[in-house]
Order: C-alpha cells, then sequence, then structure tokens
C-alpha cells in the first residue's frame, strides 16, 4: 500500500514519457539565466541579494522535473541523475567567471536543495519533498526579515558600516556600492558615468517626525584632489522631485574622515514647504565639486533627536 502510494504521488508530475517541449524550454532557459551577462542596475534591495538564492532551487526542481523521464523506472538512474544535476550546478558556478558573473557557491547550495525537493518528490517521498520545501522557504524568509528588524531596532541609525544591514535598499546614481571593514563606499562607476555620482537609500523607518538634524561620518581620500563639495538630500515624495521640493545641504569635506552635523533649516524646503517628517522616502549622499571623484566612504548616518 505504501509504495502504491509513492508510485501515485510520483505519477502526477512525474509520469512523462520523454522530455518534451516544455521540459526543452526549461533548460534553455536555465542556461540563459546562468550565463547572461546581466547588468547590475537599480538600488541594492533585501529581495534582491536573497530571492536569487529561490530562483536558483526553482531552476533546479525544474530540472529535475525536465530530465526525469530520462531516468523514469530505473533506480539507479534516478540517483545519477540527482549527482549529475548537483555537479552541473558546481561546474556553472565555475563557468559563470568566463561569462562576466560572479560565481557564488551559496548558489550551489541552493541548486543542490532545489534538485532534491523535486527528486523526493518525484520518487514519491512527498513528506520529505514538503518538509524540505518549508524549511528552505522558511529560511529564506528569515534572511530577508531579519536585516529589516535589525534596522528597526538600530534607529535612529539610518546606516552604519558595522552592521549587515546597511547593505541593502542603496540605488545607485553613476557609483558601484562596496562593503569595506566598517564602512559602506560609493566608487565611481565609469561604465555609467553621472554629473553627480552618488548613493540613495530607502530608510526602513520613515517616521523622523521626532529628528531635529542628521549626522554624518564621511571619509574622503586625498587621492580626490584635496576637499570637495558633497550634497546630502532627504526626500519625502516619490519620484524625483525638483530642488525647491526637497531638503538639501551642501557641505565641504577635507582628506580623511570627516563628522557632519547637518541642522540648518532641517525638512524646509527650499521653496519653503515644511516636508512630512512622518513620511521620508529617500535620502542620500552625492559628489558636487570634483568629477574626478574615484570614492567616498559613510561610516555612520544618524538622526539627532532630543532624549526622552
Amino acid at each position: 500500500m505504501h509504495a502504491r502510494r509513492r508510485r501515485i504521488a510520483a505519477a502526477v508530475a512525474f509520469s512523462r514519457s520523454s522530455v518534451g517541449p516544455l521540459g526543452w524550454i526549461w533548460i534553455i532557459s536555465v542556461l540563459f539565466l546562468l550565463f547572461y551577462p546581466f547588468a547590475s542596475a537599480g538600488d541594492v534591495s533585501i529581495w534582491k541579494e536573497f530571492l536569487p538564492y529561490g530562483i536558483h532551487a526553482v531552476m533546479w526542481m525544474g530540472l529535475v522535473w525536465s530530465l526525469w523521464p530520462v531516468a523514469r523506472g530505473r533506480h539507479g538512474a534516478q540517483w545519477m541523475l540527482l549527482v549529475l544535476l548537483v555537479l552541473a550546478g558546481g561546474l556553472s558556478e565555475v563557468l559563470q567567471g568566463c561569462f562576466r558573473r560572479t560565481p557564488e557557491w551559496l548558489d550551489w547550495g541552493m541548486d543542490t536543495v532545489g534538485a532534491v525537493v523535486a527528486f523526493s518528490w518525484g520518487r514519491g517521498c512527498k513528506k520529505t519533498a514538503w518538509g524540505l520545501a518549508v524549511a528552505f522557504g522558511a529560511g529564506l524568509l528569515a534572511c530577508i526579515m531579519v536585516p529589516i528588524a535589525q534596522e528597526w531596532l538600530d534607529f535612529p541609525l539610518l546606516a552604519d558600516g558595522a552592521s549587515r544591514w546597511s547593505r541593502y535598499r542603496w540605488e545607485r546614481n553613476g557609483v558601484k556600492v562596496r562593503f569595506p571593514a566598517n564602512c559602506i563606499r560609493a566608487v565611481r562607476d565609469k561604465a555609467h558615468p553621472e554629473e553627480y555620482p552618488g548613493m540613495f537609500r530607502s530608510p526602513v523607518c520613515r517616521d523622523w517626525s521626532g529628528s531635529r538634524g542628521l549626522e554624518l561620518e564621511i571619509y574622503w581620500p586625498w587621492r580626490n584632489g584635496g576637499s570637495g563639495i558633497l550634497g546630502v538630500r532627504i526626500d519625502d515624495r516619490s519620484g524625483n522631485p525638483p530642488y525647491d521640493d526637497r531638503w538639501q545641504a551642501e557641505v565641504a569635506v577635507s582628506n580623511g574622515w570627516n563628522t557632519l552635523v547637518l541642522d540648518q533649516s532641517w525638512l524646509q524646503t527650499p521653496g519653503g514647504r515644511r516636508m512630512d517628517g512622518r513620511g521620508i522616502r529617500t535620502w542620500g549622499v552625492f559628489v558636487i565639486s570634483s568629477p574626478k571623484t574615484n570614492w567616498f566612504s559613510l561610516r555612520k548616518a544618524r538622526l539627532l533627536v532630543d532624549s526622552p
């Protein structure tokens, strides 16, 4: 009876007699996603950081399903298919370096998870497959939610180079964002030059109504050509509001670490509007004065609030 149930469960999705058109479409799609040199653009978000791992798992589940007819009904061939697909996952990470892609061994781990889930389902072990899928999904959700909770608890810190949550939600404007020890670095992207290169962030906590200013710790390297001028911008509206409808300050920086305290006309736009301090959408730092800027670093950004 137990063996019969396993066969029925497997037959639901794994009873095909050949790879078929859908199977080949899936295989070709996986090869495209693995080796196409996608450009890195947009914001650095938690979702973009972790969801690709889920995509890898789904891709390898689909590969097991696509190729299952090759090994259908043969115990040894099914195990061989699993081993070959796991090895193919590792090989694909090695080969990605030849296609302007960055190999990540955690991707290989996700490939293996997806292959094992589909393999268990194909052999009729539904409980095992569901258990692995639920455990994987819960782990992925935790990876997404934990940094959000950490940032919320660290508020009024808006950025902290020593905290992992500061890696996410950076929108890049003519820069690449790097994360050396204890700071966040904006490196000029020569392939996508902008007049005012910088980085902008969407905060988890948008209620800044109790704040009276902003303190920044910024490193300006001597190789940038001496002192420079940076702009600090805060928006409470979506899109790209004009200069008169956002808060913006220009500050001078010199070689080394600079501690900047910004509290003049706090959250008052040049047009005279008082910004909605309960609904801040983005803030960021960008270069104004030095078109030859190679990079600058941000160590901490902290809202100044009155003690209770």
